[in-house]
């Protein structure tokens, strides 16, 4: 398979910004959702028929009623930065949904998470019939508090939800029977195996595999000490016996491209065989590391050995991906597009003219994932209908943006409590493109080299006029913190932005002065 590299040697199956997969199949295909946290449409659905190549379906939660998210902090909207020492007040990033669960039962699809923002409501569960949609209005499990719920039914046909739970001080995992179509809990909760004693056992995930049942959790936190581990019984109820090889995977330790291993789940193929998605965060730069894309979907082989499931990372060689893409905004709104705590269709409007985004008195973004290590997007956006341009966002506290204001181009990059501002002039009645990109430096010294150098741009033809550079480990996770990962994307100021086209290509990494 040309140009294919396996999970082991650092290739996801879903790159950028994809945590907490949860997996299901039904017939010859296979359906991924992960967390969204802030952005709406909530949680990503995917789809593919051989578990390495993977067609984003839509988003499960596309609809205002499903979905309440806070509105995005004034951060966005121009605010002054604070005087020295005052640290300004982030908004709604990584708040949200929070892994979900896919299943599918009886003819119907199902999807379970909890929504940070309402985690007092308990988990919400929805279903549909077709994964493209609609999806039902949700229903919340009142008497389960905790994050990361999992469902299953047992041989009666009874369901179950699982999740992990922070009542009462130390978390723990918890489970009781429940009546998906009303959120009803029809049992007394009770605890599943705790895990082997790691940091934050959480996203558990029930299946069953002949006479057993197995519990999967990820434990040692979201960070450089995830894991992935197991247990079995032959009742829900257990006892429960841990595996004799736990963890069954974790990169904690050890030199790999991959870090961050954890949040697994398993599902069986069509001819028998098993594997297992979970995601993984590809540092770069000096130590120990930075990762910008967020916590990607991996996919590793599965054999059992004694009754235990043996991980394989180099069991699916996975095919180089083919991310770019060019927007002309005439059709409907492809799901790529997010907004941060709005959904888009209530301020964008596609057409013949592009897409038309209206500002009103708040400021506006409709972004997607950045995939790659290096890229480079431009957009081409009428000035003089309103106030805007590209923005790439880590969270409101953490974002670079060209954008034109006033008639003025302006460059803005916003590290926490700090900002650098830089203004490049009246803009002409006809400029160029208005450009973002990303790439490595042979000016920064070797040991002082963070993942990339992200550069604002503006360009005419082939040329492109760099107008402010910054480092890029200052948006990576490690140093804003978060489960989220670089989005890239157009923001709109004040009266109506038109926007023609946004072009969005992977690249090599051109060395940048």
């Amino acid at each position: 398979m040309t140009g294919a590299l396996t999970a082991d040697e650092g290739r996801p199956v879903i790159a950028g910004f994809a945590s907490d997969p949860s997996i299901c199949r039904v017939g010859d295909s296979y359906y991924v959702v992960h967390s969204s946290f802030e952005y709406s449409p909530g949680i990503p659905l995917w789809t593919s028929d051989n578990l390495t190549e993977w067609r984003l379906l839509g988003n499960v939660l596309d609809r205002e009623s499903q979905l309440e998210l806070p509105a995005m902090s004034t951060w966005l909207d121009g605010s002054p930065v604070g005087p020295p020492g005052v640290v300004l007040q982030s908004g709604a990033g990584s708040t949200g949904l929070f892994a979900p669960t896919i299943r599918h039962h009886e003819g119907r699809f199902w999807v379970t998470v909890t929504n940070i923002n309402v985690a007092e409501r308990g988990p919400l569960i929805v279903s549909a019939e077709d994964p493209a949609g609609p999806w039902t209005e949700p229903v919340y499990v009142s008497g389960l508090r905790g994050i990361d719920s999992d469902l299953v039914w047992d041989d009666e046909g009874h369901c179950y939800m699982a999740l992990s739970s922070y009542e009462g001080g130390a978390p723990r995992i918890r489970c009781a029977r429940i009546d998906p179509t009303t959120g009803t809990r029809l049992g007394d909760p009770f605890d599943l195996w705790q895990g082997t004693g790691g940091l934050a056992p959480e996203a558990p995930h029930l299946f069953r595999r002949a006479e057993w049942w197995y519990l999967t959790l990820a434990e040692g936190g979201t960070e450089r000490t995830h894991a992935v581990t197991v247990a079995r019984s032959k009742s829900l109820y257990g006892p429960w016996e841990p595996a004799p090889h736990n963890p069954i995977l974790t990169h904690r330790g050890i030199e790999h491209p991959v870090q961050n291993t954890g949040h697994g789940d398993l599902v069986e193929t069509p001819d028998g065989e098993w594997a297992m998605v979970y995601l993984g965060a590809r540092p770069r730069g000096v130590t120990a590391g930075f990762y910008v894309n967020g916590r990607e979907t991996f996919l590793a082989g599965i054999s059992w050995v004694d009754g235990w499931p043996v991980v394989d990372e180099t069991a699916y060689p996975v095919p180089e991906p083919a991310h770019d893409f060019r927007d002309d905004f005439e059709s409907s709104l492809h799901p790529r597009w997010v907004s941060p705590g709005t959904a888009p269709l209530a301020f964008v409007e596609t057409g013949a003219e592009g897409a038309l985004l209206t500002a009103d008195d708040h400021t506006r973004l409709l972004v997607c994932r950045t995939r790659d290590e290096h890229w480079c997007a431009e957009v081409d956006a009428d000035a003089r209908a309103g106030d805007g341009g590209i923005h790439l966002r880590l969270d409101e506290a953490h974002f670079v943006e060209v954008v034109i204001v006033d008639g003025e181009l302006t460059s803005r990059i916003r590290i926490g409590s700090l900002e650098r501002v830089r203004r490049h002039g009246v803009v002409p009645s006809r400029m160029g493109r208005i450009g973002i990109r990303t790439g490595t430096s042979d000016s920064i010294a070797l040991l002082r080299r963070g993942p990339d150098v992200i550069e604002l741009f503006v360009a005419e033809n082939d040329k492109r006029s760099v107008l402010d550079r910054i480092d890029g480990r200052y948006f990576s996770t490690e140093v804003a913190g978060g489960w989220t990962g670089r989005m890239i994307g157009v923001t709109a100021r004040s009266g109506v932005l038109r926007v023609a086209t946004f072009s969005y290509t992977a690249t090599t990494g051109e060395t940048t002065s």
